[in-house]
C-alpha cells in the first residue's frame, strides 16, 4: 500500500499539509471519483489525480513594477495575493512575475496574503541588509512612540509567540493619526519601522501590547474588509552596489492611509 499524500507530494509539488487539505475537501480522485482512503494499491498511483484546474496566468507587468537595478528589484504586491506560490492551483503570484520576467533575482521579502506593499527582491548581491518602514491601522489609541524587542518563537505552524525575553531586533511603534472608525471605536494609524521582520511580528507584536491591527482576525478581534498592514518603504544596504544603498516608496501608501477617511 502507498499513501496518497507522498503521491501528491510527488506529481503536484505539495506539502504535506496541503495535499492532506485536497483530500479533505474531495479535490483528490482516484479512477474519477473522491478518495475516501488515504492508501491505496501501488498499481493505483497513475490513476490519482486532482480536480483542479491550473489557472491561467494573465498580468501586465507595469502593474506591480516599480524600480530595478543590476542587482535589486522592487515591485508593489497588492492586496489578497500570495507572494510565493504555495502550489501549482494558485493564482497569479508575485514569485510567477519575478521569474517569467525578472530572471537571476530571488525575492527577500514577503508579506501575507492581505498586506501589500513593497517586495524585494535581488540578483548577485551575497551581502546586504534591509531597513523597512511599514503602516498600519490598530485597535485603540496609542498616545506616544513604543520601542520593542521581543524575540519572536515563530516555531508554531499557524501563529507565533511573543516571548519575554529581549532581543536586537527593534520595532518602533510611532502614533501618526487617530481615527474612530463605523462604530465609534478608537483607531490609530502608526508607522511601524524595524530593519527585518519574522513571520508575522508587526501583527503579533501590536496584539502583545493590546492593540492588533484592525482586520486581523487572527490574532485580533476587529473585522473589516482586509487587514490594516501596508509596507510603506524598503532600503537596501550594500556595500556591493555602486551607490551603496537603494531605497523606494510604494505606490499606494498615501492611499492606505485614507483608509478611514
Amino acid at each position: 500500500m502507498i499513501d496518497i499524500v507522498d503521491i501528491l507530494i510527488k506529481k503536484y509539488d505539495l506539502s504535506g499539509r496541503q495535499a492532506k487539505k485536497l483530500i479533505k475537501k474531495g479535490c483528490v480522485l482516484l479512477n474519477d471519483k473522491p478518495v475516501n482512503s488515504r492508501y491505496i494499491e501501488k498499481s493505483g498511483t497513475d490513476k490519482i489525480t486532482v480536480n483542479l484546474k491550473r489557472p491561467e496566468i494573465i498580468y501586465d507587468t507595469h502593474d506591480f513594477f516599480i524600480k530595478q537595478t543590476p542587482h535589486v528589484l522592487f515591485l508593489y504586491k497588492p492586496p489578497f495575493m500570495h507572494t510565493e506560490r504555495i502550489t501549482p492551483f494558485d493564482p497569479l503570484t508575485l514569485q510567477d512575475i519575478v521569474q517569467n520576467e525578472f530572471p537571476g533575482y530571488k525575492l527577500i521579502s514577503r508579506l501575507d496574503f492581505e498586506t501589500d506593499g513593497v517586495v524585494a527582491a535581488i540578483r548577485d548581491l551575497p551581502e546586504y541588509s534591509t531597513k523597512k518602514q511599514y503602516l498600519a491601522f490598530i485597535c485603540g489609541k496609542l498616545r506616544e512612540n513604543i520601542k520593542l524587542s521581543n524575540e519572536i518563537d515563530a516555531s508554531h505552524r499557524k501563529k507565533v509567540k511573543v516571548l519575554n525575553k529581549q532581543g536586537n531586533n527593534t520595532t518602533i511603534l510611532s502614533p501618526i493619526k487617530q481615527f474612530k472608525d463605523n462604530s465609534g471605536d478608537e483607531v490609530t494609524l502608526i508607522g511601524v519601522s524595524l530593519n527585518y521582520a519574522v513571520r508575522h511580528q508587526i501583527r503579533a507584536l501590536c496584539a502583545h501590547i493590546g492593540m492588533p491591527i484592525v482586520g486581523d482576525t487572527l490574532y485580533g478581534f476587529k473585522d473589516y474588509k482586509r487587514m490594516l498592514l501596508h509596507c510603506k518603504y524598503t532600503k537596501i544596504v550594500s556595500p556591493l552596489l555602486n551607490e551603496k544603498e537603494i531605497q523606494t516608496f510604494s505606490p499606494k501608501w498615501q492611499s492606505f492611509v485614507k483608509s478611514f477617511d
